[in-house]
């Protein structure tokens, strides 16, 4: 089984976090960095944020690239797993069960909670009527948690804004196969609100409200493990290399429902 994280890597204040330095084995990552996708392999994928292009679970792209590339098979195979699910969830089980969360589930191998359907319901203004459909469909199947994972790539002009992340994604981690590059920008960086009473969080809050509290500039086997909690806020600086491609694997472990309640200003 692939162990990622273990209980003393968490930081719990303000939400539970965690960075890692060698955070792969170091040979697993020597081989993985190896075979990281080429140029060819991302082809004509569109960038977006600024500065971003990626090869997905899911992705015809993405299939080809593991089926022809064992070391990322491998990994792959492992990481989409319930071994992988159940253990790493399992960490953070002191903090769903001090706020009444039941984080247990079913693993499927599926690997996204949108649908035509909720398009439409989208459209029609009818989220919330979705979710509540969504949530009884969950509980039909026995609450199916899943892995996405993806292999992305970022350059000048790339951020990302304070924001939390989806509200369906439990655990994010990062993974950057890159040398330190001082003064290029990218860093990955957390924040709280300057005004640590508040109770009520908004998914992208005011800027003047923040505060930066730990920053993390990507370097080889680095990793950043974050419990998507609603006030798990983070950012990307801009990244003003524009000749470089800055390479990063992500994982996230979802749910099929919306798994965090009572965010402000939330996108479903």
């Amino acid at each position: 089984m692939l162990e990622l994280l273990a209980a003393e890597d968490i930081e719990n204040s303000p939400f539970p976090h965690a960075v890692k330095n060698n955070i792969l084995p170091r040979e697993l990552f020597e081989k993985l960095k190896a075979d990281f996708p080429s140029q060819e392999d991302f082809g004509n994928n569109a960038t977006y944020h600024g500065g971003r292009r990626d090869i997905r679970k899911g992705d015809k792209v993405f299939e080809a690239f593991v089926n022809k590339t064992p070391t990322w098979r491998e990994f792959f195979d492992k990481v989409n797993s319930p071994e992988f699910l159940n253990y790493h969830l399992a960490l953070f089980s002191e903090y769903f069960n001090k706020n009444d969360i039941d984080f247990r589930g079913k693993f499927s191998d599926s690997y996204t909670y949108k649908s035509l359907v909720s398009k439409i319901f989208g459209r029609l203004g009818l989220d919330k009527l979705y979710e509540v459909l969504l949530d009884l469909r969950s509980k039909v199947a026995g609450n199916p948690y899943y892995v996405e994972f993806s292999l992305f790539q970022s350059k000048g002009g790339y951020r990302r804004e304070i924001h939390t992340d989806n509200r369906h994604k439990i655990l994010v981690f990062l993974i950057y196969f890159d040398e330190k590059r001082p003064g290029a920008g990218g860093d990955f960086e957390m924040y709280e609100y300057s005004d640590n009473s508040r109770t009520v969080f908004d998914r992208f809050p005011n800027v003047g409200d923040m505060k930066k509290f730990a920053s993390v500039m990507p370097d080889n086997n680095n990793g950043v493990v974050v419990l998507n909690t609603n006030n798990a806020y983070h950012g990307v600086s801009k990244f003003s290399n524009i000749d470089h491609w800055r390479s990063t694997c992500y994982i996230s472990i979802c749910s099929k429902k919306k798994f965090w309640k009572g965010q402000e200003g939330e996108l479903f």
